[in-house]
């Protein structure tokens, strides 16, 4: 039941508009919910008087494209923000590296200057000679 003259507009965020508007508009009451603190209103939508509805749902759909675009500018905002971070960070890993002659092949020669020191290691050790690793590995077994 509504009074005569009004319209019952259900869409989100219509207060705000209103208010902005300076137009009065009331929360419609679509039932009870019936619970242990007794019958609580229901509320589902606004009431508007019928020659202010088509002026508030445009400004309505109006509010939405401006969200829609504040929110794509947030995005877009956020996204240049992050490709900012990764592109310094790259910069300043190439500076170190240059800084300190770090690369690729300056790692390469260290693995392979492991490899020398293993097998010195095997030239060195004199046969049938018991190391205390070598012991130690034949107690646990």
């Amino acid at each position: 039941m509504l009074p005569k003259g009004t319209v019952h507009i259900d869409l989100p965020g219509l207060a705000r508009i209103a208010k902005k508007l300076k137009i009065d508009c009331a929360q419609a009451v679509v039932g009870f919910n019936f619970g242990c603190r007794g019958a609580m209103p229901m509320t589902q939508g606004y009431i508007v008087c019928e020659e202010h509805e088509e002026t508030i749902r445009d400004a309505w759909t109006q509010e939405q494209v401006e969200a829609e675009k504040r929110a794509k500018e947030k995005r877009d905002k956020r996204i240049w923000g992050n490709w900012k971070k990764l592109i310094r960070g790259v910069l300043i890993k190439e500076k170190i590296a240059y800084k300190y002659n770090m690369n690729d092949s300056q790692e390469d020669k260290d693995d392979s200057l492991d490899g020398d020191f293993d097998d010195q290691d095997k030239k060195n050790k004199v046969p049938g000679k018991k190391t205390k690793s070598n012991s130690i590995k034949k107690r646990k077994t």
